[in-house]
């Protein structure tokens, strides 16, 4: 919803709501990638869960 916002702002010359939302969107997906690392750390650190399979995901979200 938030990307159909941004993009209808931007189209309507609404350039620093467009700023704002797209800000609100980066924060979002940055906030979940260091989340995910910090799981992925801890489990490696700690042994828990399959690191294989950690490393992986890690790859998956550093693509992104």
């Amino acid at each position: 919803m938030q990307i159909k916002n941004f993009i209808t702002s931007l189209a309507n010359g609404q350039n620093a709501e467009a700023k704002g939302i797209l800000d609100d969107i980066l924060g979002a997906k940055a906030f979940e990638a260091i989340g995910n690392r910090k799981i992925e750390l801890a489990q490696s650190i700690f042994g828990f869960g399959d690191t294989e399979s950690n490393e992986q995901e890690a790859e998956q979200t550093e693509e992104i």
